[in-house]
């Protein structure tokens, strides 16, 4: 009667279970998949066989051997320089010339005797033994005779003129002797004068020479000094010219292994890039692929429906009225 009428029914427990069914050649290719992700996975950790910093090129292995050779290039220079430095004395010139220049610095009468001619005493021993002998042998005799011829030999004007005679011999031998000695001492002093003089000159001159012969030696050093900075300067400009030489072709080598690395990276991930791929695929046709349901048992109803009974009578009312009109 409830069926007939619509009544409601008591709840019957029931349970129910749904199965997908998938096609063979997808469960196999899922299959597969898993497969080789569990491989993939079982793979140890691959570490790089090559290096992957570039060492330094023999270019630059030359140049830091450079850069050490040229770091001390100007030792030498430095140390020969110091060295001639060191050993020039400012005052070499003075002592030079201070043997000249105390000679020089004596007085000429001081010196003059040493200048006097060696014969000036033979030639005033000469006048005066030429002026004695002419006196004796020439004035005196002379004298006699003209007073014996006259008679007055012995007397006191015989005397008289004998002495004057004699006093004006003898002056006469004075002054010529004086003249000889004046002539040889001007000559001495003139000579004296001369080379004291010429003595000062020489030690001006060494003294000028030394001084020449220092400021030379120190500006040799100095240009010794500069040769030196010169040679670490060029040695280090050409030892930076290698360095960059070798730093390029260290880029090269780095740009190589850095490449050679990538290529091992990319060798590493291809299995799995493909894998992923293959991920990708299945999932792109999952959507088409035909699914077959079976389910199995009852369906617990969450209320209660109408009658077989009570839809066929709806469907004779409908038809029914249908008429009616």
């Amino acid at each position: 009667m409830g069926l007939l009428t619509g009544d409601p029914v008591a709840a019957v427990p029931v349970s129910s279970s749904t199965e997908e069914v998938l096609p063979d050649w997808y469960t196999n290719y899922a299959q597969q998949v898993l497969s080789n992700q569990q491989a993939i996975a079982a793979n140890p950790l691959a570490m790089f066989p090559g290096p992957r910093t570039a060492d330094f090129t023999p270019t630059q292995q030359q140049a830091f051997q450079q850069v050490g050779q040229a770091s001390t290039a100007y030792q030498p220079a430095l140390q020969a320089a110091t060295q001639a430095t060191a050993a020039f004395d400012p005052y070499a010139g003075l002592q030079a010339a201070q043997p000249y220049l105390q000679y020089a610095g004596q007085t000429t009468p001081s010196v003059q005797n040493q200048y006097m001619n060696p014969y000036i005493n033979d030639v005033v021993n000469r006048i005066g033994e030429v002026g004695n002998r002419t006196l004796q042998e020439q004035v005196l005799p002379g004298i006699r005779d003209k007073f014996i011829s006259g008679g007055t030999y012995g007397g006191s004007r015989n005397a008289e003129v004998f002495g004057r005679s004699v006093r004006d011999a003898m002056e006469g031998i004075s002054a010529q002797q004086a003249q000889a000695l004046a002539s040889g001492y001007g000559q001495a002093q003139s000579a004296a004068s001369s080379d004291l003089s010429r003595l000062g000159g020489l030690g001006a001159t060494t003294a000028g020479l030394y001084g020449a012969a220092g400021s030379q030696q120190l500006g040799q050093a100095g240009q010794v000094a500069q040769l030196g900075a010169q040679a670490q300067q060029l040695g280090l400009q050409g030892a930076g010219a290698l360095g960059q030489v070798g730093a390029q072709q260290q880029a090269l080598n780095q740009q190589n292994l850095t490449q050679a690395y990538q290529d091992f990276l990319t060798q590493q991930q291809y299995p799995q890039q493909q894998q992923q791929n293959l991920i990708a695929a299945l999932q792109g046709v999952a959507p088409a692929v035909p699914k077959a349901a079976i389910e199995q048992g009852t369906q617990i109803p969450s209320a209660y429906q109408p009658s077989t009974l009570q839809q066929l009578a709806s469907v004779v009312g409908a038809a029914t009225g249908i008429s009616k009109l």
